[in-house]
């Protein structure tokens, strides 16, 4: 009976020591920057919303997981309108994870798509 007791033990610890945490999660909230041309971008993310300063531009953004790599941006205020305008969207896709830099992919409608490298500078306060 001991044996099967440390049995079930060692295959519990075993189990729970190999499950991998979400390596997307710590990428949903915090400060982020990202090179736009010359000009350093920087985005204030919580759980719902997404905030964006671009050269004294800003864009607020809903933002909507569709998945733990996919996200859905949705402008909600920009104060001054370039691609994106009020109510439109950005889908966004993580491709490629290293340390606190992740690859993304995007697409939208009105700006079209590319790819670019995001940097977490700080974690949600």
């Amino acid at each position: 009976m001991k044996n099967i007791i440390a049995l079930l033990f060692i295959l519990a610890a075993t189990f729970s020591f190999s499950q991998d945490e979400n390596p997307y999660e710590k990428f949903k909230t915090g400060t982020f920057t990202y090179q736009a041309g010359k000009t350093t971008v920087v985005i204030k993310r919580t759980k719902k919303k997404h905030i964006e300063i671009v050269d004294g531009v800003k864009m607020v953004m809903d933002i909507e997981w569709t998945s733990d790599s996919t996200y859905v941006l949705t402008a909600r205020k920009i104060s001054s309108p370039g691609c994106l305008s009020k109510g439109e969207w950005i889908k966004v896709k993580i491709v490629k994870i290293e340390g606190e830099t992740y690859t993304a992919k995007f697409y939208s409608e009105n700006c079209g798509n590319g790819s670019t490298v995001f940097t977490k500078v700080e974690d949600e306060l």
